[in-house]
């Protein structure tokens, strides 16, 4: 006789879940069917699930016990705000700012860029990170320069998208230009030249 099937579910259907089931409303006498699930964890630690197949007439229940253990990158920047100062014009300073991996789990699919208002008159002189899959607890650093065009204030945004929650992660950049006062050197440097008695 075929065996009918009441359901097919996870217990909690928190971090797991059911991506694929060839099991209908009832399994011919010698047949069979399969049930898939995935594990989609977005905490670390141990989580345990069940798939629980209801099955029969009075009911009885199938349980198939699932575990994982979840392994998530954690990322953040520091500083999380560059100020340049003043700035001679021209000039090029620059500021290191780290992107650290404070998860357990590998961060990839990273990629730095600026943006924003003044975006440029700012460039990022140095990239560590972009294209780098970053291993639990370690880091990498990019290295940010600061060439203002003109006399006044700017301001723009180092991003870089990872595969963590809360991407991007962003620091403010700021700085200002400032035009430089040109010296004049006297040659010879005597307050007075003498020009000697006329003839």
């Amino acid at each position: 006789a075929a065996l009918v099937i009441n359901s097919v579910q996870l217990a909690t259907g928190q971090m797991f879940k059911i991506s694929a089931k060839t099991c209908g409303s009832s399994i011919v006498a010698g047949g069979s069917c399969s049930v898939s699930a995935t594990f989609d964890p977005s905490a670390s630690g141990s989580v345990s699930d069940s798939i629980q197949i209801s099955y029969g007439s009075p009911t009885a229940t199938l349980s198939v016990s699932l575990t994982g253990n979840g392994a998530i990158p954690v990322a953040g920047l520091s500083p999380t705000a560059v100020s340049f100062g003043n700035q001679s014009m021209p000039g090029s300073p620059t500021a290191v700012v780290t992107l650290t991996n404070s998860g357990n789990g590998s961060l990839s699919s990273i990629a730095a860029s600026i943006s924003g208002t003044n975006a440029g008159d700012f460039s990022i002189s140095s990239d560590g990170c972009s294209g780098v899959t970053l291993p639990a607890n370690s880091s990498c650093l990019v290295t940010v320069s600061f060439s203002p065009k003109a006399a006044g204030s700017f301001v723009a945004t180092l991003s870089i998208a990872d595969s963590a929650s809360g991407s991007p992660q962003t620091t403010s950049l700021s700085g200002i230009g400032v035009q430089s006062t040109p010296t004049i050197l006297w040659s010879p440097s005597a307050a007075s030249i003498s020009y000697g008695t006329p003839l």
